[in-house]
């Protein structure tokens, strides 16, 4: 999937846990584990366009959210720039008694933000 508003929409329900709602009171992005809304508007006002997630894919600061979101689900992070493109590398760590098991998620993309946002997919997808 290519870098732009529809892989951002995904990485919003999927990886971050928030949901687009419509309510009485407006609509936005609501954070399902906190129940606060990330972004909301008013009903009253008709000429406010649909609000988008933040632009994870496409720009660095959005996607260090999602590397954080990854953190705080006891994910390593590991982001290698080879000079053409970036590779992201997501680790989970189980331990089990003495023996240690480690899941790994890959992608590589030209841009980093593209490429954390897929594997940050992947992770959360097949961790399940």
């Amino acid at each position: 999937m290519e870098a732009g508003p529809q892989l951002d929409r995904l990485v919003a329900e999927r990886v971050m846990g928030w949901e687009y709602v419509i309510d009485g009171e407006g609509t936005g992005w609501i954070d399902t584990a906190t129940e606060q809304f990330i972004a909301k508007y008013s009903h009253e006002d008709p000429s406010q366009p649909e609000i988008e997630p933040p632009p994870f894919s496409t720009h660095i600061a959005s996607a260090w959210e999602v590397v954080e979101k990854l953190k705080t689900n006891g994910m390593l992070i590991n982001l290698d720039d080879d000079g053409e493109g970036w590779e992201v590398e997501i680790f989970e760590v189980n331990t089990v008694g003495r023996s240690g098991h480690c899941v790994e998620w890959d992608s590589y993309a030209s841009k980093a933000p593209l490429a954390i946002c897929r594997a940050a997919l992947k992770a959360i997808t097949l961790s399940k």
